[in-house]
């Protein structure tokens, strides 16, 4: 029952937000490459501190003290609740034709697909500070993968709506038993948490990039 409201969170809430951002990509795109040094900064802090906050969250830190605690707010309560659970779940429901192990795996799958499929569309559609945008988001998604892998030898720990998850609903308990790999199971979570460190940096990174290279042309041009 909770799989399915987060279903209806996706289509009613996600898909209509991306559908319009899909639309006015190239507005959206102006708007920020026309924010000035200032609102460049702001907005790499923002985005790298959420960045690190997921990194310190999902890694077992718990920093207590502002603006960690808002940091993961936005994280936990925006960026999983309202975006990462509704697109895992409804991962689920699309690979459900396909046998129960592509369906337990569809989650995290999608999970992290959408974020790669948007980000790659952005870029070929010369928008790339979306682009970059979407590439730090999958770094989010990785970071949540790799938690949820590293809790697979204890998924009683896990809840969801504050409803204990057990076993019988941990997707990667039970696809890491399948496999025989359960034991390993921190190490691959290593693995993929190292990815989404990349992956964050060199999208924050690239961002930065695309902002500063504006403003160096918006200087030459004003001469």
């Amino acid at each position: 029952m909770i799989q399915i409201l987060f279903v209806g969170i996706f289509v009613s809430v996600l898909l209509p937000v991306l559908w319009s951002l899909g639309r006015n990509r190239h507005a959206v795109e102006g708007k920020i490459a026309n924010w000035d040094r200032v609102g460049g900064v702001l907005m790499a802090v923002l985005l790298g501190g959420l960045g690190l906050s997921q990194f310190l969250r999902t890694g077992g830190y718990q920093l207590e003290s502002a603006p960690w605690t808002q940091l993961n707010l936005i994280n936990s309560a925006v960026l999983e609740t309202l975006v990462g659970t509704p697109t895992h779940e409804l991962g689920h429901f699309l690979f459900m034709p396909f046998g129960q192990t592509l369906m337990i795996l569809g989650g995290s799958f999608f999970q992290l697909f959408l974020p790669v499929a948007l980000s790659v569309w952005f870029f070929v559609s010369d928008c790339r500070r979306l682009s970059s945008i979407f590439l730090l988001l999958l770094g989010h998604s990785m970071f949540h993968v790799a938690w949820y892998m590293s809790s697979a030898s204890h998924p009683d720990q896990i809840t969801l709506l504050s409803l204990e998850q057990g076993a019988a609903n941990h997707d990667w308990f039970r696809l890491f038993s399948q496999w025989g790999v359960l034991s390993y199971d921190t190490k691959i979570a290593a693995v993929v948490r190292f990815g989404a460190s990349v992956t964050t940096l060199f999208a924050l990174g690239y961002l930065l990039t695309l902002q500063w290279v504006g403003d160096l042309k918006s200087s030459e041009y004003s001469k």
